[in-house]
């Protein structure tokens, strides 16, 4: 039989990319909104991340691990003790989504929500911790379902949580009351699969129901394996085929599914705010397998072989510019999807003929550090992970008195092209014992914008998708800086606002070293 995937021609067309099997054999996989986790045959960690998101790597000396689950901004998993360990940007674990509360029985499964996780321990009690803003961090019964027999498995979307109990029912808990009275769904459910709009489980009987989301599961089964994405459904066959639904509302048009691979398990990430969810799965071989379209094209899963021999002579990188103050500056060039093979491009970062780092191939780079050289020289080079390297971009000069970039001494004037979204009005206003930041800008999730970041004094301290952050704790004796960035899916600022103030006004007389 034929398996056909329904394409979203109005972005990219979903269409699995697939390599050769590799050596390296993995038993778990987890996608988070830009990284790829995933255990290996020794109980071992390994991720790859886009390159604004390399702050989603599993840090040195994580220890061996049986289970593992990813939220858009952070990873959890189990260890072989039965705790539950949590990595991310610090920057933003903002919803605690990193603090793992006191559990004092082992852990046998864990599922991660965007911003929040829960596990279910040896006595079939879930755990949650995170963002709880619409109680998805609340388990019923005490964690012990409405049926009080406790879980068996459990998962999480944005703002809701799912489990199914001993019995095969599914219960739900959230004040989303978009989902209706999902607080006990009648089974028996053998897995079930969490995304952002979406929530389905998989019957003992192989067929997908869905309680909550727009598009309908596919029903072509019986099914093994499920995965669900913003505007998608799919079942795994018992040939380990995949098959899939998607929002009619996208697109109508089809496009024929590799039929040469074949898996045992598949996954879709956390991509909050874009119609095209990556998908990852455990090939048979065991390696790991990803779709070739959205972020995840632009980098290679865990374990995926090194290609020898690469020629990136005629890799030639235009860069260029663009300073936000004396320590914020953005350098640019053109992007290249070349990845030669199963290879991805890696950009050095030179700056004063100095390397300063070594990033991923996603278009911009951005340089925090305070500038002690004016003007401050910069050019880049492509190199593959094997040292490869390609020829140097021109020389970009950036003038930290005057703000002007010159290329190869010719001085050009650089403005970016008409931002495609920009930071405006930003304020600050005191309410009580606390600050407000606010701000206007697009509504994240249109046209490439992921969201906003807030930083103070330079420290990212909160990334926002709506137009205002509350400072629960600032200091009133000192100068502070505040900084709003337009943030985009892939990581680079649109825009940028700053202001400065002294003791909760606008009042700059005391502040030094301000922009």
């Amino acid at each position: 039989m034929e398996i056909r995937l329904l394409s979203l021609s109005a972005f990219v067309v979903l269409i699995l990319g697939f390599t050769s099997a590799l050596a390296q054999s993995f038993t778990d996989v987890a996608l988070g909104s830009a990284h790829i986790c995933a255990i290996n045959g020794d109980s071992e960690v390994e991720c790859t991340t886009a390159s604004a998101a390399e702050r989603y790597d599993a840090p040195e000396g994580l220890p061996l691990m049986s289970d593992i689950a990813a939220g858009d901004q952070h990873t959890c998993g189990i260890d072989r003790d039965g705790q539950a360990v949590c990595w991310g940007g610090e920057n933003f674990g903002a919803f605690d989504q990193l603090r793992v509360p006191d559990i004092p029985q082992p852990l046998v499964s864990i599922g991660a929500g965007d911003n929040h996780t829960c596990a279910v321990d040896v006595n079939g009690q879930v755990w949650c911790w995170g963002l709880d803003t619409n109680q998805q961090a609340q388990p019923p019964g005490d964690g012990f379902g409405v049926n009080g027999g406790g879980f068996v498995q459990v998962d999480g979307g944005v703002n809701f949580s799912c489990g199914i109990q001993t019995d095969g029912d599914v219960a739900c808990w959230t004040s989303d009351t978009r989902m209706g009275d999902t607080s006990n769904i009648p089974g028996p459910f053998v897995d079930i699969d969490l995304s952002f709009n979406n929530a389905c489980g998989l019957k003992d009987d192989g067929t997908i129901e869905c309680w909550f989301g727009p598009v309908a599961p596919p029903a072509n089964g019986p099914y093994t394996d499920l995965v669900v994405s913003r505007f998608a459904v799919c079942g795994l066959n018992q040939d380990q085929t995949v098959d899939c639904n998607f929002d009619s509302r996208i697109s109508t048009d089809e496009a024929v599914f590799p039929q040469d691979v074949r898996f045992t398990a598949i996954e879709s990430g956390s991509e909050v705010f874009s119609p095209v969810s990556p998908f990852c799965g455990i090939t048979v071989s065991g390696s790991i397998e990803c779709s070739s379209s959205g972020q995840f094209a632009a980098f290679s899963p865990p374990g995926s072989a090194d290609d020898a021999g690469q020629d990136l002579s005629t890799l030639q990188l235009a860069l260029t510019a663009r300073r936000y103050s004396s320590n914020q500056i953005e350098l640019f060039w053109n992007s290249r999807p070349e990845r030669f093979g199963s290879q991805q491009i890696l950009i050095e970062v030179y700056r004063n003929d100095i390397l300063v780092d070594t990033t991923e191939n996603s278009s911009s780079w951005y340089d925090a550090s305070e500038q002690t050289q004016n003007p401050a020289v910069y050019t880049i080079r492509p190199i593959d992970r094997l040292g490869n390297v390609g020829p140097f971009s021109d020389t970009v000069f950036v003038d930290n008195d005057s703000g002007i970039v010159t290329t190869e001494e010719v001085i050009t004037s650089f403005d970016l092209v008409q931002p495609l979204h920009t930071v405006d009005s930003l304020r600050f206003v005191r309410s009580g014992n606390t600050a407000v930041v606010t701000w206007a800008g697009s509504v994240p999730g249109t046209n490439g914008l992921k969201g906003y970041e807030v930083r103070l004094n330079n420290e990212a301290i909160a990334f926002n998708n709506g137009f205002f952050h509350r400072l629960e704790s600032f200091n009133t004796d000192v100068c502070n800086e505040i900084s709003v960035a337009a943030v985009s899916e892939e990581g680079t600022i649109f825009d940028y606002r700053t202001i400065v103030l002294n003791r909760f006004s606008r009042n700059f007389d005391n502040c030094t070293g301000r922009v």
